[in-house]
């Protein structure tokens, strides 16, 4: 018998929106995150509620609301971090830079710190060395596998133009290599909820 008059709380509503992301429901999932924030403006719901607009093709949105998130934790590195992926993907360069430059807090073996040098250091060509900081930043990645697999992809494209002898790239065609290695691998639910579940607060 359905119970008349119940509610769900902030916290059954975010479970439900990572259920419903979990198996690719991103119009009930967007609709309990957007309850949810009614309930519980946290940075959580915030950066969920992105997630889910990046993956349907929403970015401008996704930007904001990630952005918001990050006003109200801004520690929430693996979430910063993968804004601004999301920003290189959109040709925001600078405004990844300057996303990024909030993980300049970080120790220097940070992955996170490494990850960003590396995919920074791609962007001017300079591949040898975008590989070099990329594999330490997995090595010393122990918490976030589906971070190290993403990242993995992009050593794949990097990797292969080193091996490409015949090529020669200027800076835009490194740069335009590198978003489109991100824009792959940000398709996955996983490459967005790893965030959360590295970065979770209540």
């Amino acid at each position: 018998m359905e119970v008349k008059g119940a509610s769900l709380d902030h916290e059954e509503l975010f479970h439900l929106a990572l259920q419903a992301s979990s198996t690719g429901d991103h119009d009930k999932a967007i609709r309990y995150l957007k309850e949810g924030i009614t309930l519980s403006p946290t940075a959580k719901f915030y950066y969920i509620l992105g997630a889910q607009h990046a993956e349907i093709g929403m970015f401008d949105r996704a930007v904001e609301e990630m952005t918001k998130a990050l006003e109200l934790d801004g520690s929430m590195h693996t979430a910063r971090f993968q804004l601004g992926l999301l920003q290189l993907t959109m040709n925001d360069v600078d405004g990844a830079t300057l996303t990024w430059s909030g993980l300049d807090q970080l120790q220097d073996q940070d992955s996170l710190k490494l990850f960003k040098m590396g995919i920074l250091t791609a962007v001017t060509g300079d591949f040898a060395k975008a590989l070099e900081l990329a594999n330490k930043g997995i090595e010393n990645n122990l918490e976030n596998p589906a971070l190290n697999k993403d990242m993995s992809n992009l050593i794949e494209r990097w990797q292969g133009f080193l091996e490409d002898s015949d090529k020669e790239l200027i800076a835009t065609e490194a740069e335009s290599s590198s978003k489109e290695a991100i824009d792959e691998s940000k398709n996955s639910n996983h490459f967005f909820l790893s965030a959360y579940k590295d970065d979770q607060t209540d």
